[in-house]
Formats: C-alpha cells, structure tokens, sequence
C-alpha cells in the first residue's frame, strides 16, 4: 500500500508541484472575460528560461506571482506549449506556463505607475518583454524590457496573443513558438513530475 508523506516529510520539488497544482490554473479561453474588461489592466509576462530545468522554471513563475500579487494584481497562471515554428503535435518539446495578471490602477497615473513595476520585473527574471494591456483601452501592447514599445493596437483574440507571446520569446530564441492550451495538458505534466518524485511502497 502506498504511503502519504506529510507536508513536513515532502521534499522541495515536491512542495513546488503541489502549490503550483493548487495555483489558480487557466486558459486564455477561460480567461476571457478578465481580459475584456476596459476598466482592467493586465499583462502577460513569465520568468521562464531555456536553460533551466521544468522545476526549476516553476520556482521561477511562482516567485514572479509572489512578486505580481504584493504589487496588488490578481494573478492567473496560462498553460503553454511550446512548439516548433510549423506547430504540429509531433515537434511539442516543453510545456511553458505564462502569467496573466490584472489589476485596476487608481488615478490618472495608474497605467505608468503599473508599467514602472512591470518593466522592471521583466528585467529582473530576464525576459525579452511582456504584453500590456492599459486601463482604459481595447487592444495590447508588445512592450520590451527596455520599455520600448515593439507594437501596439493589437486585437484582443487568443491566436493574436498567441502570435505576440511567441513573438516575445523568438528574440531570444528564434525556433520557439507559444500556443496557450488548456488545463488538461498541464495536470498530466503536474502527474508526471509528481510520479517520479513521490515515494511509493
């Protein structure tokens, strides 16, 4: 019979996929309704590198939250595939979880001060940008970490955020391509990690 560890007895990586199961988990389909709303603004940015392991990479996304959410934004966890360029399921290499985080800024300021926040963060977790949604507006953004604007006006549908997120990650990796898929996919990858990590009898 299998045995349960307590929350004392769990290793590190272990408490890591357990909070990250337990995080609020989404698609952008799911999400649509927060990302409608002209009153709220939102980014969606990741502390994601290739470089790194899958746990290691969630560490880096729930520190990122922690960082979001003591700025005062409600925070949603996107589940991404990567692919290569042709996007077929065959060429899936990795799964990368992006942030959507929102908040409505108060003032007429409250859109500079949010993105004195972001840009920033950006840099910190070394990512090439985000995209911007501000308060009061109806399309995206693609702001870079240098806070130079890349392209503005963009239609709020998931394939265009789809096509702007890849874009993002091909400045510094030119082969990756992002598509954000359900919470399917990523339960089954929380299951695998999990299965190689937990002690069973």
């Amino acid at each position: 019979m299998p045995t349960q560890k307590t929350r004392r007895e769990l290793s590190y990586e272990e408490k890591l996929e357990i909070t990250f199961e337990h995080a609020k988990e989404t698609n952008l389909h799911s999400a649509w309704k927060e990302t409608q709303d002209p009153d709220r603004a939102w980014v969606i940015l990741s502390a994601y590198q290739e470089k790194l392991s899958d746990l290691e990479n969630l560490a880096r996304n729930l520190a990122l939250s922690a960082d979001l959410r003591n700025a005062g934004f409600g925070v949603t966890f996107l589940n991404g595939v990567r692919t290569t360029p042709d996007g077929t399921p065959d060429d899936i290499r990795r799964i990368e979880h992006a942030i959507l985080a929102h908040i409505n800024p108060k003032g007429s300021d409250g859109n500079i001060r949010m993105l004195r926040i972001l840009t920033p963060l950006a840099s910190q977790y070394e990512q090439p940008g985000f995209l911007w949604k501000p308060k009061g507006k109806t399309a995206f953004s693609v702001l870079l970490a240098s806070g130079e604007v890349s392209s503005e006006n963009c239609e709020i549908f998931p394939e265009k955020i789809d096509e702007a997120y890849s874009y993002l990650k091909a400045i510094t990796h030119p082969s990756i391509k992002i598509h954000f898929e359900s919470a399917i996919y990523l339960k089954s990858w929380i299951a695998r990690l999990a299965e190689r990590h937990l002690r069973k009898d």
